[in-house]
């Protein structure tokens, strides 16, 4: 059994998920905290790192949830952080990369740009 860290979990999965899994960061927002944590926690087997409920931010509050395996400090983050607007917002995925920094986006003057577009499943499929 090989471990990622030295993070020890605040409740360890009943099944715990082989703690050799290596999974980047993923963040995920959800309408229902208690619902992906019986998933993944109880299905899956990720051990809870980090749980806090009605946390500030973004001036709202939000639910998160922090998710490992192997000691890892966190591997999958969820939150439930609603938007000014109103409401909870749906379960959503949001997939980021990192690039090499000589292909970072820049412009003319080159500036450093942040880019954030919507995803195609299609084109995803695709490539």
């Amino acid at each position: 059994m090989s471990t990622q860290g030295t993070v020890v979990p605040n409740a360890a999965a009943p099944r715990p998920i082989d703690p050799g899994v290596t999974i980047g960061h993923v963040h995920l927002r959800t309408a229902d905290i208690d619902r992906v944590r019986e998933f993944y926690v109880g299905v899956l087997g990720f051990d809870v790192v980090f749980e806090a409920r009605d946390v500030p931010g973004w001036g709202t509050t939000g639910d998160i949830l922090f998710l490992a395996a192997g000691g890892y400090h966190h591997h999958l983050g969820f939150n439930t952080w609603k938007s000014a607007g109103g409401g909870p917002q749906p379960d959503g995925v949001e997939l980021c990369w990192d690039r090499a920094f000589d292909e970072w986006p820049r412009d003319a003057d080159g500036h450093l740009q942040g880019k954030s577009t919507d995803l195609e499943l299609e084109d995803l499929l695709m490539s």
